[in-house]
Order: C-alpha cells, then structure tokens, then sequence
C-alpha cells in the first residue's frame, strides 16, 4: 500500500520594515539580500525570481539604500529566510541623486552591515539610518548639498560607532587622562584621543585632530548636533573615522574610496562648500528639523508603511551590485 504524508504547511512570512543593506546574485534571476530590520537586526533572504518579478519586486525594491515593506519567510534549520514580495511607501525619503551623497548612503550601508549581527534587534541603528537618509534627502536644498550631506555623514558615523561600542572618547586623553593639551591625536585601535604629551612616545604614525573636531567629538551623541565643520576638517574625520571602522571590523570598506575619487573630480564642489560655510553658517542641515514623512515612518506601529520606492527610483537597477559612483550599492 502507497505511504501517504500529511502535508506540511509553509510557515506564514511576517511583515517587516527593513533596509536593503546589500543584494548579491545567484543564478540568472535570484538574489540574496541583506537586510536591517528593527525586529531582528540582519536578515539575509533569498529572492526568488526577482530580476523577472516586476509585481513582486517593482521599483527597485530589492537595490541597496531601500527602505520599505517586505514579507518575509523563514525557514526552518536555516539562517536563509526567503523574500517572497516588498511593499513600497510613499512616505519614505528621496534620496538626492548627486554622486556624493550616494557614496555617503553607500558607506553609511557598509558600515552598517559590517558590525550588525543576524536575529539581533537593532532598534537605535535602524532608526538612526531612517533618520540619517531623512535628513540627506533634505540637505539637497542647500546651496552646497554635498558639503551638508558630509556633515551629516560624519554626525551619522559618530553616533553609530558609539551604539556599536566604538565611539571615540574626546573629553580627556585616553593614556594619561589629560583633559587639557597644545594639540590632540588619534590611533584608530584606541578608544580615545591622545595628548601631545603621550604623542611623543607613541612610535607610530598619529591622525591630528583640530580642535573643531574635538569639539565636535564631545557634543551629545545625536546626528544633527555637529557643530559646521570645514571641508579640510571633515576630510581629517572621514579619514579617521574610515580607518577606526576598517580596524574593528579588520578589513577594509569599498565606499570610502568612491567617496575620494568623486571629490577630487568635484574642485567646483569644494568653492560652494566654501562659500556656504561663510555665507549660512546657521542654515547646516545638522540643525535642520526632521522631515515630518521620516519621522512618521519610524515612529509609526507596524501596519504603517516604510516607503521604498521614492529611494530607489532615481537608483540604477543593475546587476553589478558593486559599488562605483552615483550607486549606493555595497
């Protein structure tokens, strides 16, 4: 006689906000993907069929820097959920397309990805990207949008090293416990600045911090409160920052790399940054108010929508998922 098996039903997907972190392909039309979701931190998911789906999947709805709704299914004994569909939300922010601020989404989903852990909630980083691309998307209406955009990056970087556990103590030196010096330094192994004194007998090559940046160091831990920091400044804090990350996550990040080139082929760039700087020393985004559609969105219950689709539709959908200017793929 024939063995019959009662049949196994599929566990149902759950509904979850998330942010597409990064998307590899598998195959002629799958994908995997990362995402960050408040609920479970990491969830890596394999998307059948996307590149074909367009009612699944419409949108760009599974391109790096996405912020939307996705159904997402887990399997049993397995750390691969599957994606079955994404919901866009109109509420969601459009991020500008200038190249600059799209290597700063780029490096902010990087740096993400590298610390973050899988089936670990991650409320106070999902929030702070949500709000972080909020306000990029609001800073394209300064005069010098990328200058703002940096700023904003570097009060980002800042605060989620800190809620990673890797923020930069700048109140007093981190050897001696000197709060007052001539000149402050760092090296991205040590969790704090350095004095001039203890400087001398370190045999090893030191970042310089200016005293605006050390200041900037010490204000409360929120994205918008940097004090305006000048592009000479924000390249001694990119760098820094880029090294400190590549040392505790012990490799190096692609995003930054992109960043430098589009700068160094951006000189008309740097004159507007210049020129903001002197002429709207109040007008930085860093103290602009929160657009009201981002606030909403990550302050809303479950059943609201993130939206996804206004973030990706000035994105290039295409199958090279590396990164490379004007992409914020990682």
């Amino acid at each position: 006689m024939k063995k019959t098996h009662p049949q196994q039903s599929r566990p149902p997907a759950d509904r979850m906000g998330a942010v597409v972190l990064s998307r590899y392909s598998v195959g002629d039309s799958d994908y995997i993907v990362t995402f960050l979701t408040r609920e479970q931190g990491l969830v890596s998911a394999l998307a059948k069929n996307a590149r074909q789906s367009i009612r699944r999947f419409g949108g760009n709805l599974l391109s790096p820097g996405m912020a939307a709704w996705y159904y997402l299914r887990q399997r049993p004994n397995s750390n691969l959920a599957f994606v079955e569909r994404g919901e866009i939300n109109p509420a969601a922010p459009n991020l500008p397309m200038d190249p600059i601020c799209r290597a700063l989404v780029a490096w902010a989903l990087e740096l993400v990805r590298a610390f973050e852990a899988h089936h670990n909630p991650a409320e106070p980083t999902f929030n702070l990207l949500l709000r972080h691309f909020g306000a990029l998307a609001a800073a394209s209406d300064f005069a010098a949008p990328s200058l703002a955009a940096r700023r904003l990056s570097f009060g980002f970087t800042k605060c989620y090293l800190q809620i990673a556990g890797f923020g930069v103590g700048a109140e007093n030196c981190c050897i001696c416990g000197k709060k007052d010096s001539e000149s402050w330094y760092a090296e991205p192994s040590f969790d704090g600045l350095i004095c001039r004194q203890c400087e001398r007998f370190l045999d090893r090559r030191l970042h310089n911090i200016p005293n605006s940046l050390r200041e900037a160091l010490l204000t409360t831990a929120t994205h918008r409160s940097s004090p305006q920091l000048d592009e000479e400044t924000l390249n001694i804090a990119e760098n820094y920052f880029q090294h400190r990350a590549s040392v505790q996550a012990g490799r190096a990040f692609k995003s930054p790399k992109v960043l430098r080139q589009l700068l160094e082929n951006n000189p008309s760039d740097a004159s507007n940054a210049r020129r903001e700087s002197m002429n709207s020393p109040m007008n930085s985004p860093m103290n602009a108010p929160m657009n009201t559609p981002i606030s909403a969105s990550i302050n809303a219950p479950i059943n609201a929508s993130i939206n996804a689709s206004s973030v990706q539709q000035n994105t290039p959908n295409s199958n090279d998922d590396r990164i490379r200017p004007g992409s914020e793929g990682v």
